[in-house]
């Protein structure tokens, strides 16, 4: 099993990439993303205005994760439940990945945790520039999350953006590949596509 990281600042497409990948590759592929192993809200830390902080690596089950991740590089399928983003209104749900031959890890910090780190045997970086990636996350949180215009800029300047300076870019230049998602999606696409694919055809 090949154990790829995918990581890159929060809106930067890593989601609506890997769900087409997977359309693309099937079976051949499972993506397990760092969303799902969030403590619970009460173990988030405020900042110094008492609002969570979700941008912060300490915010995630780490061990947990890098369990999970191992459980299934040894062979056996996991259930998670999925995480739902504090949304008291969402429906529970769970989930299963079974071992295949390309196993996609994502997350924004999926590179600090060393140990994590360490289990990856291909590392990609997705690039977008910030203020894109508030644009779109605006769009997003607002629609799929409920949140405000106001609340979204302000865990934007007060959270994701330094937390994705101090703990995500610094691993730029330390991955793989790093794919361009600025202006051309599809290239983007088709390059991350290329990528998995010579890594299925070298074993």
């Amino acid at each position: 099993m090949n154990i790829v990281g995918l990581s890159g600042i929060s809106g930067s497409g890593k989601t609506h990439l890997l769900r087409l990948l997977k359309n693309e590759l099937g079976d051949k592929i499972e993506i397990l993303s760092s969303d799902n192993y969030y403590l619970p809200i009460e173990f988030q830390k405020r900042d110094e205005n008492g609002y969570h902080n979700f941008d912060l690596p300490a915010g995630i089950d780490d061990v947990a994760f890098l369990n999970d991740i191992s459980q299934i590089k040894s062979g056996k399928t996991i259930t998670k439940k999925v995480y739902n983003f504090n949304n008291p209104n969402a429906k529970e749900s769970f989930f299963e990945i079974k071992p295949a031959p390309i196993l996609i890890v994502e997350g924004l910090f999926i590179y600090h945790y060393s140990a994590i780190n360490d289990l990856f045997n291909y590392k990609i970086f997705l690039h977008l520039h910030p203020e894109i990636a508030l644009n779109r996350r605006l769009i997003r949180d607002q629609q799929e999350r409920g949140l405000t215009e106001e609340t979204i800029k302000y865990q934007w300047h007060n959270h994701t953006l330094p937390g994705f300076e101090t703990f995500v870019q610094p691993y730029q230049n330390l991955v793989d590949i790093v794919i361009d998602n600025q202006n051309h999606f599809q290239e983007a696409f088709d390059q991350l596509l290329i990528a998995l694919q010579n890594i299925l055809k070298s074993d």
